[in-house]
This record gives structure tokens, C-alpha cells and sequence, in this order.
């Protein structure tokens, strides 16, 4: 009987990546792009674009459901029970509101950006805002909303 190989660390694991980031971020352009085309009053083609964002985002969570086994597409950290999966987004909302952020504001700020210097600032607020709520009900234990 052969052994399955191993997912992490291969081609087709970092393609899985790849395809989650892809999907992503086309899940939330079409989302963008259907808003445009809803203040322009063109509501047919802002409801293809919401279909179609919504089939992105449901591809995404198939890209994320296949890569699940080997960790977070992000993070690296375990995919798992609830609270594994606290830590894990607690992680990135730190990084990105404690480096992430504040070193594109600084990028943005020397290069004469002001205005999305700020944007970076006020984002960096916004995920140390997350990681602190996550970190919250990560406290409140596993039990917190269980009857």
C-alpha cells in the first residue's frame, strides 16, 4: 500500500497558498467593484459582482479546507478546535497592527503619502482593536457559550 505524501512543504502546498491568496483577494476586489457599480445605479452588474465574490469566497474556504491539515495559510500555526484557531488570528492581528502596518506607514510616510501613512496608522489601530477582542473571547474558554 503506498503512504500519501507529505503536503507541507511541497509545490502543491505552496500553490494551495497561493490559490487561498488569489481567491482572497478576488472574493473582496468584486465586493469593492460591486459597491462601485451600485452608487453608479448599475445594480445588474452589481449583483453579478456580488454573485461572483460570494463563489470566490466559497472558493477560498475550499482552497483553505484542502490546506487545513498542514496550518494556517498565514500563520502556519495549527487549524483546529476553536481555540487554536483564536490563537492563531490573535497572532496575525498582533503582527500586523505591531509590525505589519506601522512599517508600511513609516514606508508611506518617508515617501511623502501622508494621507496613507495615516491609513496605515489607523489600520495598525484597527488589528491591535481585533487581536485584543480575540483575545477577549479567547479567554472566556471554551466553554463561554455553551448552555
Amino acid at each position: 500500500m503506498r503512504q500519501a505524501p507529505e503536503l507541507k512543504g511541497s509545490a502543491t502546498h505552496e500553490r494551495l497558498r497561493r490559490a487561498f491568496d488569489v481567491a482572497s483577494r478576488s472574493a473582496q476586489r468584486y465586493l469593492y467593484l460591486a459597491t462601485m457599480a451600485e452608487i453608479e445605479g448599475r445594480s445588474n452588474a452589481a449583483g453579478l459582482l456580488r454573485e461572483l465574490a460570494e463563489t470566490e469566497a466559497v472558493h477560498a474556504q475550499g482552497h483553505l479546507d484542502l490546506i487545513r491539515g498542514v496550518g494556517d495559510p498565514v500563520t502556519g500555526l495549527p487549524i483546529g478546535e476553536t481555540d487554536q484557531n483564536l490563537d492563531a488570528l490573535i497572532s496575525s492581528e498582533i503582527e500586523e497592527g505591531e509590525t505589519v502596518y506601522p512599517s508600511m506607514a513609516r514606508t508611506a510616510r518617508a515617501e511623502g503619502f501622508l494621507d496613507i501613512a495615516d491609513w496605515f496608522e489607523t489600520m495598525a489601530k484597527v488589528k491591535r482593536g481585533f487581536a485584543a477582542r480575540l483575545g477577549e473571547l479567547s479567554e472566556m474558554g471554551s466553554g463561554a457559550d455553551r448552555s
